[in-house]
């Protein structure tokens, strides 16, 4: 079965004005030592939307897989992850003592916004 570069949209819900060097500095420590338990073959390329008002911020994750169920549920299961280590302090993690308790961003929630599915072709011929 033919892999397809997979694009989830997703939206940060903000609890304050957060900078924007402090959320792309997160998500690009985590995503570096992020390992998906469920399926260890799903990792992703965080790319980043901006702030979409004050308090909301776009981003996507691009992903390689064949499913886009597989890869939106990944998405899922990272952002879970990522929110639970943020929030959770008796996690002691290299990415968290990089940035510094000063610069974590506060997250309250976030929605998806969309999927895509795009084969290796499609992305070749954007380039």
């Amino acid at each position: 079965m033919e892999s397809n570069v997979i694009a989830v949209d997703a939206i940060l819900q903000l609890g304050s004005v957060t900078s924007e060097v402090a959320i792309k500095k997160a998500f690009r420590f985590y995503s570096a030592t992020y390992r998906d338990k469920s399926d260890p073959s799903i990792s992703f390329e965080v790319k980043y939307k901006g702030i979409q008002d004050e308090n909301q911020y776009l981003l996507t994750f691009l992903g390689t897989g064949t499913a886009l169920t597989d890869i939106t549920e990944g998405v899922h299961r990272f952002m879970e992850s990522f929110l639970e280590e943020l929030y959770d302090e008796s996690v002691e993690d290299d990415w968290l003592c990089e940035l510094g308790c000063e610069e974590l961003p506060i997250i309250i929630d976030y929605d998806i916004k969309s999927a895509r599915a795009y084969s290796k072709d499609e992305i070749e011929s954007d380039v």
